[in-house]
Formats: C-alpha cells, sequence, structure tokens
C-alpha cells in the first residue's frame, strides 16, 4: 500500500499537483486514498495490485470502472458527502470510502458518475477549495455489482 502511496506522491509532486486537504501532506492523502482503495477490494473479492499506470490519473482506481474517494474523519469536513471532481469520468462508478481510524475503513456507498454530475449536487461547501460535485444519497453498497 505505501508503495503505491508513494508513487502517488512522486507522481503529484511531478506535475505540480498538492494534496487536496489542508492540514495534510500529500503522501499522508495518497496513504489514505491507497487504503480505500484496499478496503473495497478486500470487502469485494477483488485483485488489488497496487499498481495504476503512471500518468494516468483519472484511470479507474479498480479495474474495471471503480473509482474510490477515501475521505479522512480527522480532517474532512462534510465528510459523509461523496465528492466529484468536475472533470471526474461520466463513466464508472465511484465509491465512498471513510477511514475511521489508522487501521478502520468502513465502505459508505456508491454512484455512478451520470448519476452524480447533476445539477443539484454542484456546490462550494465550507472548508472545501473548490467547487464539486456532493452527493450525499448514495447507493448501498450491497448493490454494487462486480
Amino acid at each position: 500500500m505505501l508503495k503505491r502511496a508513494n508513487r502517488h506522491h512522486q507522481d503529484a509532486m511531478l506535475n505540480n499537483r498538492k494534496g487536496k486537504i489542508e492540514g495534510t501532506d500529500s503522501l499522508d492523502c495518497h496513504t489514505t486514498g491507497a487504503g480505500g482503495e484496499l478496503a473495497v477490494c478486500i470487502w469485494s473479492g477483488l485483485e488489488w495490485t497496487g499498481e495504476n499506470e503512471r500518468g494516468r490519473f483519472k484511470a479507474p482506481d479498480i479495474n474495471p470502472d471503480i473509482f474510490v474517494r477515501t475521505r479522512d474523519n480527522r480532517f474532512s469536513h462534510n465528510r459523509r458527502n461523496l465528492f466529484i471532481w468536475p472533470d471526474d469520468p461520466m463513466t464508472g462508478r465511484h465509491v465512498l470510502v471513510l477511514r475511521e481510524s489508522e487501521h478502520l475503513f468502513s465502505l459508505q456507498g456508491w454512484i455512478n458518475g451520470t448519476q452524480a454530475k447533476q445539477e443539484r449536487n454542484w456546490k462550494h461547501l465550507r472548508g472545501t477549495k473548490t467547487p464539486a460535485y456532493w452527493v450525499d444519497e448514495l447507493n448501498d453498497m450491497e448493490s454494487l455489482d462486480f
């Protein structure tokens, strides 16, 4: 997990992308994200290699089409909302995972990109740097098929 987080951190630094959560560094953000991806794979039985093609920042986290967003309870405002950036793909399924503690992750739900990118979800929430699609009504994880 740390290998993948470190690789994402290095790519972020090379491409001048900083962590999106104030008060954390990029490596901590990527470590939290990798933990969320691993949690989804353990729950679903899918293989998690911890690999992703370098330079493919918008590629699915888990094949074939799963994008994982992990929010850390220590820093996140509105942490039970799944955020989708404007340039995130319309295709694919987006899963929200909460990092409850250092080693505990809970899966909150999922939504597809088309459902998420509705005008009613476009918001600039307090404590966030930029507007995004913020979704608080997610599909139950049990309805996510593979």
